[in-house]
């Protein structure tokens, strides 16, 4: 061992500055320390630990909450002081630009409009997007009278909008989708003459409208989904003059309609069904003049109609069932109106109306010129059903 140094070497790496001894170690560093002080030296690490490579910072952009005054709006220039904005105290509204697209970005923050929401008469605009952070409309929603716009998306976290809710007269646009996260519509909720609309979703979360609810004079329409949740309609509920409708689902949970129910001028619909759980209509129902509509079924639950039931004119409908719980018309009005009517006329295949067990109360009571009727419920007849004015009721 005479003339050898024997020495225990030791790799440290360290992760980041320390003060040891006095002195300072940087990370990416290492020391090899001998046994004996004097051998001790500092070499780099480089070769045995590589470094670690710089990482890409995540760029975050914040919406910092920026609030603005709103107003109508014609041009980009206009709307460029709102970028970032998180709120609009009044109401935006965008209208007559005359380009072909509108930079919708600067709503990319916007998550609350204490007035309305109104997109409308914008002629050339093709495109509209964005507004995926808009949660709240005080006031109406409408977009309407865009007459080349041809891709509607965004408005994903849209809830709550106090007035009505607007898609009217856009004459180009094929679909309307979105709106998954609309809850509740204060006024009325209109889809209506979108004249190339073929394809309708969303709405999955939609439970409440305060005023009608409106699908109607939409002709290439050929399917209406989804309103799986609706539960309440405040004024009236109509589907109309859909003319290429062929399939209606849906509205399984909607119990209550303050006005009227209508289904009728579609007349390509070959099937109603559904509806339940709906168990008080406060004005008229009324199924009429659907020219293809052949079977009809469900309303299991409807107790009570305000003021009239009308299944008229649907010239292919061959048998009307269901309505085992209706009990009443005409409960909203005076005993001696002419207004409360039962009537089920002008059918011209129809061939037997079962169910209407529990009917027995009408002022007016009218089955007729339903030219191959042979077969009605054993109640159609005065003894089970109380009329003041009229029974009458015609069967071959």
């Amino acid at each position: 061992m005479s003339g050898r140094i024997v020495k225990k070497i030791q790799f440290v790496r360290l992760a980041q500055y320390t003060n040891q001894g006095g002195g300072n170690t940087k990370a990416g560093t290492g020391a090899i320390v001998g046994q004996s002080g004097s051998l001790a030296r500092r070499v780099s690490m480089r070769s045995i630990i590589p470094p670690i490579p710089p990482q890409p910072k995540e760029e975050v952009e914040e919406c910092l909450e920026k609030i603005v005054i709103g107003g109508e709006f014609s041009t980009q220039a206009e709307l460029e002081p709102l970028r970032g904005c998180t709120k609009i105290n009044g109401s935006l509204t965008i209208k007559n630009f005359t380009t072909t697209t509108i930079d919708f970005t600067v709503f990319d923050c916007l998550k609350e409009i204490t007035g309305d929401f109104n997109i409308s008469n914008n002629v050339s605009l093709t495109t509209m997007s964005g507004f995926t952070a808009l949660e709240t409309v005080g006031g109406i929603f409408s977009i309407k009278y865009n007459g080349s716009l041809t891709t509607m998306s965004g408005f994903t976290a849209l809830e709550t909008v106090g007035g009505g809710f607007y898609i009217d007269s856009n004459k180009s646009l094929p679909t309307i989708s979105g709106f998954t996260a609309l809850e509740t519509v204060g006024g009325g909720f209109l889809i209506n003459d979108n004249e190339s609309l073929t394809t309708m979703s969303g709405f999955t979360a939609l439970e409440t409208v305060g005023g009608g609810f409106y699908i109607s004079s939409n002709k290439s329409l050929p399917t209406i989904s989804g309103f799986t949740v609706l539960k309440t309609v405040g004024v009236y509920f109509s589907i109309n003059d859909n003319e290429s409708l062929t399939t209606m689902s849906g509205f399984t949970v909607l119990k209550t309609v303050g006005n009227g129910f209508s289904i009728k001028y579609n007349k390509s619909l070959p099937t109603i069904s559904g509806f339940t759980v709906l168990e008080t209509v406060g004005g008229f129902f009324s199924i009429n003049d659907n020219e293809s509509l052949t079977t009809m079924s469900g309303f299991t639950a409807l107790k009570t109609v305000g003021v009239y039931f009308s299944i008229n004119d649907n010239e292919s409908l061959t048998t009307i069932s269901e309505f085992t719980a209706l009990e009443t018309v005409g409960g909203n009005l005076p005993a001696n109106s002419t207004d409360s009517r039962f009537g089920i006329v002008d059918n011209e295949s129809l061939t037997t109306i079962s169910g209407f067990t529990a009917f027995k109360t009408v002022n007016i009571f009218y089955v007729g010129r339903n030219d191959l009727l042979t077969t009605v419920p054993a109640n159609f007849n005065t003894d089970s059903i109380t009329t003041v004015i009229l029974f009458r009721i015609e069967v071959h």
